[in-house]
């Protein structure tokens, strides 16, 4: 039907707009031409309004996710730039649910060290993890890897992995300073067998 055709089409330009600002902001933060907004605020009233966010977008959906923050978190403030640390945060849990249509658990696990003042967020879910082959390119360290990341003489583009929300919560984590891991998919050496996720640091 014409209203089924305009629903489609609406979503394939948000998807290319989306596309679009990926692109630009992953190529800012790779050249150190995007400027950190420091302000100062709550990470912990970030995360839980990003989850809700999302559950109240889907709120018949498949999908549960839990935030569990240490009371040490809960009250912490951070300078940071809000809008790109959300954007980690979005990506993040957007990620586990695009790609477990299905449904999944989503469980992120805030804490943070008093000695150092350094926050720890884990990000988990019980889906499909991710691929190994995904894993390979976000912990590449060279430039030549990063360059040209699993590619071959006969690979094709559409058989390349999709990594471009993950990249920009790599780079976002990096320009201020710090760390990402990235775990496997169920069953590959994990803490929990039916677990995979990414820890931010």
């Amino acid at each position: 039907t014409s209203r089924t055709s305009a629903r489609i089409i609406k979503e394939q330009s948000l998807c290319i707009r989306q596309l679009i600002e990926d692109l630009n902001l992953t190529s800012k933060l790779e050249y150190q031409s995007c400027p950190l907004r420091i302000t100062t605020f709550y990470p912990a009233a970030l995360l839980r309004q990003t989850a809700a966010d999302f559950m109240n977008q889907n709120p018949d959906g498949p999908w549960e996710i839990r935030v569990t923050c240490s009371p040490a978190f809960s009250s912490a403030q951070i300078d940071a730039d809000v809008q790109l640390i959300a954007r980690v945060f979005k990506n993040l849990i957007g990620n586990s649910i695009r790609h477990n249509p299905e449904g999944c658990s989503v469980h992120i696990i805030a804490s943070m060290t008093e000695s150092d003042r350094s926050c720890s967020i884990l990000f988990t879910d019980d889906g499909t993890g991710i691929p190994r082959r995904v894993l390979r390119i976000l912990t590449q360290e060279t430039e030549t890897q990063r360059e040209t990341p699993l590619k071959s003489q006969n690979a094709s583009p559409e058989n390349q992995p999709h990594i471009m929300g993950l990249k920009i919560v790599k780079q976002i984590v990096n320009a201020h300073g710090g760390k990402v891991d990235f775990f496997p998919e169920p069953g590959a050496q994990t803490s929990s067998p039916d677990t995979c996720g990414t820890g931010c640091r």
